[in-house]
Formats: structure tokens, sequence, C-alpha cells
């Protein structure tokens, strides 16, 4: 994995192109992001650094995410996108072994990369049987849990790679990391909630689906494990969640959360019937490629539905 191939003059550069791009006023910087007037122009003139807190947030305001920002770096620098691509050619020479997983472990402290990892379970999915992925993502989902847990900020990747790991990554690791992107996806709506187009863009742009899909994995999980609080917790943050493209999404929440409460309840055919008129919903209402992330949580059929929730593999 390439390290630090970005400079901080690149990144300085790209803020200033997004400050002036978007028509970001100084003042409405100051308001919102804790760092003195000084500082901020030492910073835009090159004469100084900021945290990385402070960087964040600055971005938050922007309405940037640290995906737009790399893409842009990415623009202004191709020269760094022969070495990224020649970075994640890599992977498929990587043999796919106990000791190879092993070894990307033992680096994840200095290169967590998610995108690199994200392609690498991808390779692991087309090329081994299933007992022989599951030895290898059971290998990968404590360690990357661990990167997840040290991370304040989130981009769409980092969404992406735990909705690969959940079903392989312990209950208390997936509630702490799960709790934490919430806690970023909060922030994020504090500070666009009035940010019109903006908000579209950042919602569309932080992998809704993705933690969505963690989510339901770990109330199924929850509902296994009776544990009622986090049961009530995970049932009130999924009918909140913001996709605000689809005015029906509340309702699919709720209607895949009462298919869980009627499973487990032992009403099987209401469960049944409940899924019957939400599978109708979804290929009424949506076009088949745009039903994978509903797709994913309501599943192919109702069966796999719920063998996931009643034999779901999220470990104690």
């Amino acid at each position: 994995m390439t390290i630090s191939v970005m400079s901080s003059e690149m990144l300085r550069e790209s803020v200033i192109y997004f400050i002036k791009e978007r028509d970001i006023s100084i003042s409405n910087i100051l308001k919102n992001v804790d760092i003195s007037r000084s500082r901020l122009y030492d910073y835009l003139q090159g004469h100084g650094r900021v945290s990385a807190t402070t960087f964040m947030n600055l971005l938050l305001i922007i309405g940037v995410t640290p995906d737009e920002l790399w893409l842009r770096v990415y623009t202004e620098h191709p020269e760094l996108v022969s070495e990224s691509v020649a970075d994640r050619q890599k992977i498929d020479a990587i043999d796919l072994n106990v000791a190879n997983i092993k070894a990307i472990i033992s680096t994840l402290k200095k290169n967590y990369d998610a995108v690199f990892l994200i392609k690498l379970i991808e390779n692991i999915h087309a090329n081994l049987k299933q007992d022989e992925q599951q030895e290898l993502l059971c290998l990968l989902a404590q360690p990357i849990a661990n990167s997840l847990n040290a991370l304040e900020f989130f981009a769409e990747a980092d969404y992406k790679l735990f909705h690969y790991l959940v079903d392989y990554t312990s209950y208390e690791d997936v509630y702490h990391v799960t709790e934490r992107m919430r806690r970023h996806i909060d922030r994020i709506m504090k500070v666009i909630e009035n940010g019109g187009t903006i908000h579209e863009r950042i919602y569309s742009n932080y992998g809704i689906q993705y933690i969505a899909y963690s989510q339901v994995r770990f109330l199924m999980a929850a509902y296994r494990k009776h544990d009622l609080n986090a049961i009530k917790e995970t049932t009130y943050y999924l009918t909140d969640l913001p996709i605000h493209k689809l005015d029906w999404h509340r309702s699919f929440m709720k209607k895949i959360i009462q298919i869980m409460q009627l499973a487990f309840s032992d009403d099987e055919e209401g469960a049944k019937l409940l899924w019957q008129k939400l599978d109708y919903t979804i290929n009424f209402m949506l076009p088949l490629k745009e039903q994978c992330a509903y797709r994913s949580l309501l599943t192919n059929s109702y069966d796999d539905m719920i063998y996931q929730t009643r034999c779901g593999a999220i470990s104690g």
C-alpha cells in the first residue's frame, strides 16, 4: 500500500479551490470551526498547518467529503494516479492464504487503507470457496474493527468495508463501530441541516446504505441476544436514518423491523406476508439497477432473510 502519497500542500490547495468554487465566506468558517482568524489565514497562505480535527471540520463547513477532496488532488496531480493504480493491481497478485492475510494485518496500524482492503475482500469472495472465504474474513474482521474504532471521521469506503465484514465481527465490536459511525453522521447532519444541494450530496457520498445494512445485521444479532436496549436504540435509529431521495424509506425500514419482530415471535405467516408486500413495493417503485441498497436489506427471498435473522454470523 502506498504511504503518504498526498502532501499537506496538495490538500491545502484543494481546500482553497473548494472554498472559492463554493463561495464559502471566511466569516462562516470562523463561526463554525474552532480556529482563529490569523491561524486560518496562515494555513490558507501556506505558512502553517492545522490539526486533523480542524481540517475535517473545514471540510464539513465547505461541504466536501474526503473522497471528493482526494479526487480533486488526483485530478490536479495525475502522477499520483499511476502509483495508486499500481498499488491496487498488486492485490490481484496476492496469494489468498492465511499467511499472507496475517502479513497484511500486521501492517494495518500504519497502513490502514479501506479501498485496498475492499478490493482484497472482493478478491476473496471472487476466488475462494465459502469455507475458505470465512476463514480469511474472520481473520480480517477483528483488526479492521480495531482500525475503524480509532477513526473519528469516515469516508464512504470505511462504511463499505465494514458492511462487508459485519457478519464476521463480534457483537461488541459491531456495536462500538456503528456507534462511532452514527455519531459521525449526526455531526454531519448538524453542520449541513440547512445545506440544500450540499445536504443531498453529502448523504449520497457517505454510504448511508452501508451503515443501514450494518445496523440491520446488528439488530438481528440484538434480537438473538435478547438485548432489549440495543433493539430499542437501533430500531429508532433505522427508522430515522436519512435517505431523503426516497420518501418511503422510513416506511420501508419500519417494515423490515416488523418482519424481524414477527419472525422472533413465531408469526411465520405474518412475517412472510409482509415480506412479499415489501418485495412487491421495491419491484414496483424502483428499477432493478436502483434496488441494490434496499435489496441487500430485504434479501432476494423470504427464506434467506429469515435465515439471516435467526442464524446470523455476528458472534457473541
